[in-house]
Parts: C-alpha cells; structure tokens; sequence
C-alpha cells in the first residue's frame, strides 16, 4: 500500500503500552515517553487534518484519561484523532484517510505578512473514528 500512498512511509507506532520493570520505566520516562500517547500516528495532512492520532483498543476496551486527553487535544489541534476497535477498524479508516484529498492551506496577505487559515471538521469528543 505503500507504492500507491508513499506518505504511509510517515506511519508509524508507539510503543508506550506493556508491562515493565521499574527501572526500565525510569529509563523510558527519561527518553521522553509520555502517559496516553496514541498507538499510532501518521503526519501527513489530509483533508482538513494535519494529520491521523489513532488509538487501538479491543472491542469494549477503555480508554485511560490520559489518552482521552490525548486525542481530544490532537483534534482540537486539527488532526483526525480517535479510536480504531481492532486492526480490520485501523486499516479501514487509514486507507479512507490516505485517499482523502491533500489538504490545503489557504494563505492570504494580511497587514505585510502571510495569514495561514485552516477548515476543521468539528467531531463530539470520544467518537469512534471510523465514522469520520
């Protein structure tokens, strides 16, 4: 799928999630590793989003606040962000996302400089991304 989408070359996990030590918890902590970080991320702006913040969860699984805080942040922040019930759900919306439009950025000259504006979709926070 990636001949067809090179942009899925920007695909890629986060391996946050799984049972550790404490001392490879300190180290990881100190990397940089944050509490709720989405599973998977894609920085390719489609549509109106910047880019695709998807989190995997099994059918009934919960969400942890920290990444519900996650992805009503990243959407608040223009991307597509949201949870995907199982792998058949993730592919389904990654591929409807690569062969969504580019997005566009409409740049107008404002006061001497450039204005950037960017169109969003507003979407209620929680829902199932697939119904993007």
């Amino acid at each position: 799928m990636e001949r067809t989408y090179p942009e899925l070359r920007w695909l890629f996990a986060v391996p946050n999630g799984g049972a550790r030590d404490a001392k490879t918890g300190a180290r990881l902590k100190a990397e940089g590793v944050k509490r709720g970080v989405c599973d998977m991320l894609l920085l390719s702006a489609h549509g109106t989003y910047h880019g695709l913040a998807i989190e995997l969860k099994v059918k009934g699984g919960k969400l942890t606040p920290e990444q519900s805080d996650f992805l009503n942040t990243h959407h608040e922040n223009g991307y597509l962000a949201g949870v995907c019930y199982g792998a058949d759900d993730a592919i389904d919306v990654i591929e409807r996302y690569v062969k969504s439009p580019k997005f566009e950025v409409l740049a107008a000259e404002v006061s001497g400089y450039i204005a950037q504006k960017q169109c969003r979709v507003n979407m209620p926070k929680n829902r199932e991304i697939k119904d993007f």
